[in-house]
């Protein structure tokens, strides 16, 4: 995952890219990151991301009517969410020049990156050396 700038509050902005391990351009806490000795220069990336894209919305309550027990047993049907043709515009071209970069700096880097990765029960992310 790359990072790809700072949204104030401990929060980045990273991606996979998707192509590559299928993780979206999105909001994450810095919290959740593991940080590794690669770096890479995306100074010379130049896009422009819209302001709104990536900004908390404020949630909206549902009513609280007391609801029957049928109701309560009834089955919930789940939407899944649309991704918008902006957004999918923007990350093919974020996933582009980044790929492009990528690959420039060292052609193994995909590969690791795409490489799948877990933490054991014993495993001290902490201590480990990437």
């Amino acid at each position: 995952v790359s990072t790809q700038s700072t949204w104030g509050k401990g929060i980045l902005l990273i991606t996979g890219p998707f192509k590559v391990n299928g993780v979206p351009l999105r909001r994450l806490n810095r919290r959740y990151c593991i940080c590794t000795s690669t770096k890479i220069d995306i100074s010379k990336l130049k896009f422009k991301l819209p302001k709104n894209l990536f900004q908390r919305t404020k949630r909206v309550r549902k009513s609280t009517k007391k609801q029957s027990e049928g109701d309560f047993f009834e089955e919930k049907k789940f939407v899944k969410a649309k991704v918008t043709t902006d957004r999918v515009a923007l990350q093919k071209k974020v996933d582009t020049k980044l790929i492009r970069v990528l690959k420039a700096a060292d052609p193994l880097l995909v590969k690791y990156l795409g490489a799948h990765f877990t933490l054991g029960q014993n495993d001290k992310p902490h201590e480990m050396k990437f």
